[in-house]
């Protein structure tokens, strides 16, 4: 079950209760090669696209110290894919970001 107001959107806020049904996921990571300016992007691209524009998380992974956060933006979330956005400078190219996304 989700909570919101529209039956078809997952980002429209509210407090009706919805069953959903065809609910899947995906998951992966990405290094952060060409990502290591504030500012800089990645596109990413679902492995099989969603019928209705899914949830999106990230959470970035330091390798040299071992710890995890959230420095980055999800950013044009589509049916097909996303954009992740570094908000830190200075992030090594052997660190990771990794995403879950949630939809139909």
């Amino acid at each position: 079950q989700r909570q919101g107001s529209n039956a078809t959107s997952y980002i429209s806020g509210g407090s009706t209760n919805y069953l959903e049904t065809g609910v899947y996921t995906q998951m992966g990571a990405i290094d952060c090669v060409g990502m290591t300016t504030a500012g800089s992007a990645k596109s990413i691209t679902f492995p099989k696209a969603f019928t209705q524009t899914p949830l999106v998380w990230i959470t970035f992974y330091d390798a040299n110290n071992n710890n995890y956060g959230v420095i980055g933006n999800v950013r044009s979330i589509t049916t097909t894919g996303f954009t992740i956005v570094n908000n830190q400078a200075g992030i090594d190219s052997s660190d990771i970001y990794t995403w879950f996304a949630m939809g139909k």
